[in-house]
């Protein structure tokens, strides 16, 4: 009987996982806007995930692709095969016989795989290797069938990352090379290896003795991305900023990017939510702030203390405490490390009443009611968003690279480097303003919300009717009905953002690919194209 909750193999694509249960189903989490987490069903003994497509084998030996891509991408050929490889716009498969074949866009056409038998075939996005039966190793480039220098003698192993390859020698060493031939990585790993695993900059192998070892390069050594858990594994795999692991008891634990972790958020009660590209953050009853998501920049390291208010960017959170100063957390510019905590240090000291954090940037309302602006990561620093205009805003946002208010009669105000949405914002009265990627909402007197910007399939379309609030994302936006329930609009593929669950809500936020609304009963539910990791998966940072 398989023990529930186990799995029995898993792979990491670009920006989602797959993983084949003990008794053979396939669970993926992670991005889905290609549906690239919806597996057909049926048992399975083999998966493979892509840049944004996944590729089975079914218990027959035929082949089921899932996804979206380029033409032909999900549509493999038939046969019995006993091992498939995804990858950015291509695919390789080997037939029970042992011959290769390969397809998809135009690179089908070039990844024409040598003749021969082999045992073992990798893929990624631009080029292709497999192991022949006595252990040598061939590879061959998506343009015109080129070959690829390749170090003689045998190898157990080989994976195939973006220009690089690697394979496992007989004694377990592990051997790097590049188009060329040349030697890559000498000298990094020791030990007697079982497996090699390439990702885009995060690449690991698995130890003789169950354990792994990853390395990698800036920032992905630096944000934790090769920090493999310790203990002992039966695979590991690593993907585009994250890798996961297959444990010996059949759990998985995954390291780096916590992909899926947006729509996961804590239990118990909270007062308010914020939503940013790949993070949120819910303020507790006790003034504490919890957030849960991507941290590749500490933007989820709440520092502890009571604050009022709290609001989520891009690679940034900031939070506004009860005496009225602010603290922000993550992006990578002008910051200092306070008792081993990542703040920022251009904050100017005043007193304030409200923060705004956006892609780059953070503005801050002071109780004297002037507007102070700041960059959040070096490209940002030389923005318009920094020279505000001079009128005193009673609300504010900040979206990519532009910021807008409300006037004190009501009126809006915009300043930054997005012209189409600085140039013509709605006129009238409104009580509420919220600010996206190229687009930006806000509400009116009467309760009904006016979008502008970049309509773009129809971000900038918003629903009749009344609401209390309203919250933009990158590339969708939500409104809380006088209700309390949510709806949600934008361009119609993105349905899962848009798909909003029944029930009432106090508040909502929405973010990069995700929602999060504030229940009435405080707590926390989120959705949108991310998929949350299955039972079995434990994500570490």
């Amino acid at each position: 009987m398989p023990t529930e909750g186990t799995f029995s193999a898993v792979s990491t694509g670009r920006h989602h996982t797959c993983a084949i249960r003990t008794g053979g189903m396939i669970e993926c989490w992670g991005d889905n806007r290609l549906g690239q987490s919806d597996p057909p069903e049926g048992e399975y003994v083999a998966v493979s995930a892509g840049h944004g497509h996944s590729c089975a084998i079914r218990t027959d030996g035929t082949i089921a692709c899932w996804g979206g891509g380029p033409e032909g991408l999900l549509y493999p050929p038939d046969g019995e095969y006993v091992a498939v490889s995804a990858g950015h716009e291509h695919n390789c498969a080997l037939r029970i016989d042992g011959d290769i074949q390969c397809w998809g866009s135009f690179y089908a056409t070039g990844l024409l795989p040598p003749g021969g038998h082999f045992t073992a075939v990798a893929t990624s996005g631009s080029h292709a290797c497999a192991l022949r039966k006595g252990g040598t190793v061939q590879c061959w480039s998506p343009m015109g069938s080129e070959e690829i220098d390749a170090p003689g003698g045998r190898f157990e192993a080989i994976a195939v990352g973006d220009h690089l390859t690697c394979g496992v020698r007989p004694d377990g060493r592990i051997e790097c090379f590049d188009y060329a031939g040349t030697p890559r990585f000498e000298g990094v790993f020791e030990g007697h290896f079982r497996s090699v695993s390439l990702g885009r900059a995060n690449h690991c192998g698995l130890h003789a003795d169950g354990t792994v070892e990853c390395w990698g390069q800036w920032p992905f050594a630096d944000a934790g991305y090769v920090h493999a858990p310790e203990g002992r594994f039966a695979a590991v795999d690593a993907g585009a900023d994250h890798s996961c692991g297959l444990r010996v008891e059949g759990t998985i634990e995954c390291w780096g990017r916590p992909i899926g972790a947006e729509v996961l958020p804590p239990g118990g009660e909270f007062s308010a939510v914020a939503a940013g590209t790949r993070h949120s953050c819910g303020l507790r009853p006790s003034g504490q702030v919890e957030c849960w998501g991507h941290n590749h920049s500490s933007q989820v390291d709440a520092p502890p203390g009571e604050f009022a208010a709290v609001s989520a960017g891009g690679n940034q959170t900031c939070g506004l405490r009860v005496d009225g100063s602010i603290d922000c957390w993550g992006a990578d510019y002008d910051l200092q490390s306070v008792e081993g905590v990542w703040r920022f240090n251009s904050i100017p000291d005043d007193e304030y009443t409200a923060v705004a954090a956006g892609a780059h940037h953070a503005c801050a309302l002071t109780v004297e009611g002037w507007t102070t602006c700041w960059a959040a990561e070096f490209h940002g620093r030389d923005s318009m968003v920094l020279r505000w205009p001079g009128e005193t805003p009673g609300d504010i946002a900040v979206g990519t690279d532009y910021a807008c208010g409300l006037r004190i009669d009501g009126s809006i105000l915009c300043w930054g480097n997005r012209a189409a949405v600085m140039e013509d914002p709605p006129t009238g009265q409104f009580t509420a303003i919220s600010a996206g990627r190229i687009h930006a909402c806000a509400l009116r007197i009467d309760g009904t919300v006016a979008c502008w910007g970049p309509d773009s399939g129809g971000r900038t379309v918003a629903p009749e009717g009344q609401f209390r609030s309203v919250s933009v994302g990158s590339s969708h936006s939500c409104g809380l009905r006088v209700d309390g329930t949510v709806e949600c609009w934008g361009p119609d593929d993105l349905e899962e953002r848009l798909d909003t669950p029944d029930g009432q809500f106090a508040a909502v936020a929405s973010g990069g690919a995700h929602t999060c609304g504030l229940r009435s009963d405080g707590t926390i539910e989120c959705w949108g194209t991310m998929r949350p990791p299955p039972d079995g998966v434990i994500m570490t940072s």
